[in-house]
């Protein structure tokens, strides 16, 4: 009798773990035909926000609103959950309602779209998801304009990388309300939104995060110094270049008088060592020598003028010139730009 109700216990016990089996199965297979409606879920959302962020005027409030209404759903877990600080579809409403009219009116979207890189869907619970997203904003603007962002309304200029003033008060708002700017503002996988399956529909209940990247640009791709701006200048900053004298009008003016061009491509700290009586010269000082041999390059000096400088006696100066490593006579014909231009006029000037 004993026996009988051991083997009933343990047929039930086999019975629960074959059914339990059987759900979890069913559940990772039901979920993973899922992943496909919840990456669109997201996508949907990230669209819809950065469409409602264009505008004319600036005011999104109304478009907000429907954009969040319409993607978000609750639960309790991520509402209350007061140690991680979930972002919520309350916590967004209540930061699009404390927008004023005139705080929205410094500015406006006039493009917004959305690049979603990759997305990695996982369950964390029963109807639940999470989905961890790569993703960019591209936009172009015109003042302060507002955007709605993981977190929630984010001003496209005060809170990029490119304001980075020591206070927020330090500069008049009004400076940039004329403005005109393209912006991207990457996240790489730094952003997580969670979603619950709720009346046939995945909705996002939760979101954490934050971006990598967030900078403007003018429309010629440079990056925008706001500081400079805020000073009355262009505040383009390019790219950088090497400091050499071709971009700062700098030449060399010989001891003799007569005027040349740095190499081509030489760094001006590479002019270090002139000879003694050599100095360099930038912008109108070059422009007033009337001794100007440079006609825009080495290749055109006037080899008769340096011939006639006075010979040393070898037996004077053991400091005369070297003949050259190659055998040849250096003429007006050397390339002009290369990295023996240089010494070919020192040599030429009689110095080395």
């Amino acid at each position: 009798m004993k026996t009988r109700k051991l083997n009933r216990g343990l047929l039930l016990g086999g019975t629960l773990l074959v059914g339990l089996a059987g759900f979890v199965v069913f559940d990772y297979f039901n979920f993973k035909s899922n992943k496909s409606d919840i990456e669109d879920a997201v996508k949907t959302y990230l669209n819809d926000a950065a469409k409602a962020s264009i505008s004319s005027d600036g005011n999104c409030k109304e478009a907000w609103e429907k954009v969040i209404d319409d993607n978000w759903g609750y639960n309790e877990f991520y509402s209350k959950n007061f140690m991680f600080h979930y972002v919520t579809a309350n916590s967004l409403k209540d930061q699009v309602n404390n927008m004023t009219e005139n705080e929205l009116a410094k500015g406006h979207l006039t493009d917004c779209t959305v690049n979603v890189r990759d997305i990695k869907v996982s369950k964390t619970g029963p109807n639940l998801a999470q989905a961890v997203v790569e993703y960019s904003l591209s936009f172009e603007g015109t003042g302060l304009a507002q955007i709605l962002d993981i977190d929630g309304v984010t001003d496209c200029v005060l809170d990029s990388s490119n304001y980075q003033f020591e206070s927020s008060n330090s500069v008049n708002d009004d400076v940039f309300k004329d403005l005109q700017y393209k912006g991207q503002i990457d996240y790489d996988m730094n952003a997580t939104y969670y979603l619950e399956y709720e009346g046939g529909k995945w909705k996002l209940v939760g979101a954490q995060g934050g971006y990598n990247e967030f900078y403007l640009t003018n429309e010629n791709g440079d990056d925008l110094d706001l500081e400079k701006i805020a000073k009355g200048e262009s505040g383009a900053v390019k790219e950088d270049k090497k400091d050499t004298g071709a971009d700062k009008a700098v030449k060399i003016q010989l001891p003799d008088g007569s005027i040349v061009d740095v190499p081509e491509g030489k760094d001006i700290s590479d002019l270090k060592d002139l000879p003694d009586g050599a100095k360099i010269i930038t912008g109108d000082d070059s422009a007033d020598s009337s001794n100007d041999t440079s006609s825009g390059d080495l290749s055109k000096l006037d080899v008769e003028k340096s011939e006639k400088m006075p010979e040393v006696s070898k037996q004077d100066d053991d400091t005369s010139m070297p003949e050259p490593e190659t055998g040849e006579g250096i003429t007006p014909d050397s390339k002009a730009g290369s990295d023996g231009e240089l010494l070919a006029v020192m040599k030429l000037r009689g110095w080395r």
